[in-house]
């Protein structure tokens, strides 16, 4: 068995939390600040 669908979920909500602020970061740094 894997894990189980709600750790998924958790997992699934981290990853697109992280990528969000980061694409938010970058395009701050595009801007130039």
């Amino acid at each position: 068995d894997g894990p189980s669908p709600a750790a998924e979920q958790k997992a699934a909500d981290a990853m697109a939390a992280v990528s969000d602020r980061i694409e938010a970061l970058a395009a701050r740094l595009e801007s130039g600040g």
